[in-house]
């Protein structure tokens, strides 16, 4: 009755788990913590650029208003269509804000005579996003396309 069988978890067995399940821990919290910080990083940037944004929309609408009212003056001076464009210097306006480093926010705006007292002195004929810069790409990468 000696030959009793013994089965127990020795203390080194034990010690090893919990190593690894430390390092297991410590990795993941790491990641987490390194995946946190890019996405705060990426959030900012895109926070920063659309408050440039809106703050050139901003700027332009003002410009617009002020155009608004300057063709508006002219409109009321004016006896006919003909002497209205004739009293305007410019025909065509174009207003442009920088959004960022390397784009800036430009709309175009064109005097027009109104048929009815309550349409616009003019018409905007585009509002787009250009790029005044080129990027420089990292290139350094060695990559093959599959052909």
């Amino acid at each position: 009755m000696k030959n009793k069988l013994h089965f127990g978890i020795h203390i080194g067995s034990v010690s090893i788990l919990l190593i690894f399940v430390i390092l297991c821990l410590v990795s993941l919290s790491t990641l987490s913590l390194t995946s946190a910080t890019a996405d705060y990083r990426l959030s900012s940037k895109i926070i920063e650029r659309q408050s440039n944004y809106y703050e050139a929309c901003n700027k332009i609408e003002q410009d617009l208003s002020n155009l608004d009212h300057t063709l508006l003056f002219i409109y009321r001076t004016s006896q006919s269509e003909q002497d209205f464009y004739h009293n305007i210097s410019i025909k065509e306006y174009t207003f442009s804000y920088p959004v960022s480093e390397y784009q800036s926010l430009t709309v175009t705006a064109v005097a027009t005579y109104p048929t009815k007292d309550s349409q616009h002195l003019y018409t905007i004929t585009s509002w787009k996003t250009i790029t005044t810069k080129d990027f420089e790409y990292d290139e350094s990468l060695n990559v093959k396309t599959l052909e």
